[in-house]
C-alpha cells in the first residue's frame, strides 16, 4: 500500500491537491497543482517515474498503411 498520496483539498480554478501521509493521517505538503502533488507523493514513496509506452499506438498506426508520400 502506498504511504503518500495526492489528495484533493480545495476546489476552484485551479483545483488544489496536497500530499497526505496515509499511515499517520497528516497532510505533509501545502496545497498545489495535481501533477506537482502527485510527483511529490511518488518521490516520497520512492516510486520510479512512469514512462510512456507508445508501442500500442504506433503499432496500430502502422497497420493503417498510410502513404509516406503526398
Amino acid at each position: 500500500m502506498k504511504r503518500y498520496i495526492a489528495q484533493f483539498v480545495r476546489g476552484g480554478f485551479p483545483e488544489l491537491y496536497a500530499v497526505l501521509d496515509t499511515h499517520e493521517g497528516w497532510q505533509v505538503s501545502e496545497p498545489m497543482l495535481y501533477h506537482q502533488a502527485n510527483d511529490r507523493a511518488r518521490d516520497l514513496n520512492q516510486e520510479p517515474k512512469p514512462h510512456e509506452d507508445w508501442s500500442p499506438i504506433t503499432g496500430w498506426l502502422g497497420g493503417l498503411n498510410l502513404p509516406t508520400q503526398p
